[in-house]
């Protein structure tokens, strides 16, 4: 009855969760942010997203925000959309086969990380090659290049491909207190147990790496400070949370704190009352929530990890890493962990053979407590040897 409605970003992450990479936002003239988020949901789904040029919109507000997110992929007139829209369908329809031929060249995948490696700094063999090869395919189906060798070519000759295919590699869609019922298990069964082993003048260090735009990593912090306070440790306990991703635009928006209207999909009037500042632009985090994490660019697989861990919140990132490397992380994450620390995964990520080092508090929340090791872990930076 009261508040902001956001109808085009619910039926943009309803129809990206439906029609995944079938699906296709178009923003046009209007105002506000609504669509916004729902264009990121869209993006992460592996879909497209087109705006409307704002000087030929009448409001431009919502072309404008959703051409704001970086994510679009197609920017024009509402005369010359329709062409854009219509060349990549047709492109698309009889696409699948020639590229499906062409995954054994492997020779052109490897070119590609390369060209990756020199101008971004970053190694993503490590990513799934299925994850990997649909990002590209949709960068090929943007440009309407049919043969990962040609993409390679184009890569070469186009300098701005590379920052764009980089960036289309770590699209994650963020939410605030996704999947709410596991950050409830996480504040009533996991954050008591490590808070009250703290004792006065203790301090409680969480790391949060793939941390995006912060959405997670404050929803964190909001959890951990109603958590303080219930148990009534306000001013006892130091609160210390990194929050760390590859990406460093997303850090940068990540430590401004400022998110668009629409996240009362996801904050509850309570939580908008108490840890939000509203201003013109949307809702920004208070101070005192802002002031518990410092936010900094990391790369997950090759920089030192946070040590003396009682939080470890690492969700929906190990879904996007080859097996090989996640049976390399899981010990590597036990080593960063105090003993009795948790581990926070995504609830489609498991820990497979590795509960020998874990005890499940919420199988189905993925929600985890360190056990001592059963055999030797490789410690510091010899272990990051071992990743690289």
């Amino acid at each position: 009855p009261r508040g902001i409605r956001a109808p085009i970003d619910l039926f943009l992450r309803h129809l990206a969760e439906d029609e995944e990479d079938r699906a296709i936002a178009i923003i046009m003239s209007g105002m506000g942010a609504d669509g916004t988020m729902g264009v990121k949901a869209i993006k992460e789904h592996l879909g497209v997203a087109m705006a409307q040029e704002t000087r030929s919109a009448k409001y431009d507000s919502m072309p404008k925000s959703a051409i704001g997110t970086g994510l679009m992929d197609y920017v024009d007139t509402p005369q010359r959309l329709p062409e854009k829209l219509l060349g990549y369908i047709r492109h698309t329809a009889k696409l699948p086969r020639e590229i499906t031929q062409e995954r054994t060249a492997s020779h052109s995948l490897t070119r590609i990380f390369n060209l990756l490696r020199a101008h971004t700094g970053h190694d993503f063999s490590f990513y799934k090659r299925n994850t990997i090869f649909r990002r590209i395919e949709r960068r090929m189906n943007i440009h309407q290049i049919s043969h990962i060798g040609k993409y390679v070519r184009f890569l070469q000759e186009n300098p701005n491909e590379p920052d764009l295919l980089f960036k289309e590699l770590l699209i994650g869609v963020t939410n605030f207190f996704r999947d709410a019922e596991a950050f409830k298990k996480l504040r009533e069964e996991a954050l008591p147990t490590v808070l009250k082993s703290k004792g006065r003048n203790g301090a409680l260090r969480v790391w949060i790496p793939g941390c995006s735009t912060g959405e997670e990593a404050y929803s964190i912090a909001i959890v951990i400070a109603e958590c303080i306070d219930q148990l009534r440790l306000r001013g006892l306990v130091k609160i210390q949370i990194f929050a760390t991703d590859i990406d460093k635009e997303a850090v940068d928006r990540a430590r401004q704190g400022l998110y668009l209207p629409t996240i009362t999909n996801d904050v509850s009037p309570e939580r908008l009352h108490r840890f939000f500042v509203k201003d013109d632009h949307g809702y920004r985090v208070s101070k005192q929530i802002r002031e518990m994490i410092v936010f900094a660019p990391q790369n997950l697989i090759m920089d030192p990890p946070f040590t003396k861990l009682d939080l470890l919140c690492c969700r929906n990132l190990l879904i996007y890493f080859t097996g090989e490397l996640q049976k390399k992380l899981l010990p590597l994450f036990h080593y960063t962990l105090n003993p009795g620390g948790a581990l926070f995964l995504g609830s489609s990520e498991t820990i497979g053979g590795f509960q020998d080092l874990f005890n499940a508090i919420d199988t189905k929340w993925k929600i985890f407590q360190r056990r001592e090791a059963p055999a030797a872990i490789p410690a510091g930076r010899a272990f990051l040897r071992v990743l690289s």
